[in-house]
């Protein structure tokens, strides 16, 4: 659930380039992956039917400003998220519980997935990133690199009929502990949902 406080105006208006990650079409590329299209000259994105990929992260430029970074950040050819991709990406017990997590969030937004992802030693304390009437961005930063605004775990809301609904969460690593980007999109959906 998304806290109330992700909810308040803020002056932070950034066009975020997750947000223009769109269907390349209307037909899959497989029974287990769907092809989505990223700007910035990023390779295609391969999901698997819960809408999660794992794809390599080529670079966390240093910006003069978070939009800047947004805008220049890479990412690789991304494959649908398994316990195999994971593994050859090299993630820890840490990183792998935290991926499931935020899987069982995407399945059902019951929990306080603030409370369990607060667990987390390398995130910092979440906060909101971007609040505007129809989106919100609430962001839990990397604990290493807490201004490297790619980095760490966002979740993104649309409002929809009156109330906000995940549509999109990315988590980013890159640094000692790996170069990867999670990402999931509910418009590549293609599992049907409980």
């Amino acid at each position: 659930m998304l806290p109330s406080s992700a909810l308040k105006p803020t002056k932070h208006l950034f066009a975020i380039w997750f947000i223009c990650i769109s269907m390349a079409g209307a037909g899959q590329s497989g029974a287990e992956q769907q092809t989505m299209a990223a700007p910035n000259g990023s390779a295609p994105q391969h999901a698997g039917p819960d809408g999660f990929s794992i794809c390599p992260f080529e670079s966390s430029p240093h910006a003069k400003s978070p939009r800047e970074a947004l805008a220049a950040m890479k990412i690789g050819s991304c494959q649908p998220l398994t316990d195999q991709a994971m593994q050859s990406f090299g993630l820890s017990s840490s990183q792998t519980t935290l991926v499931a997590t935020l899987q069982s969030f995407a399945v059902k937004q019951n929990f306080d997935l603030f409370q369990q992802i607060a667990k987390a030693k390398s995130l910092a304390a979440p906060k909101p990133f971007v609040v505007t009437d129809d989106y919100s961005d609430y962001w839990f930063p990397d604990a290493e690199n807490p201004d490297n605004v790619p980095l760490g775990i966002h979740l993104r809301y649309w409002k929809e009929n009156g109330k906000p609904e995940l549509y999109q969460m990315t988590y980013t690593v890159d640094g000692n502990e790996g170069h990867f980007t999670v990402l999931w999109n509910r418009a590549a959906l293609t599992a049907p949902q409980p």
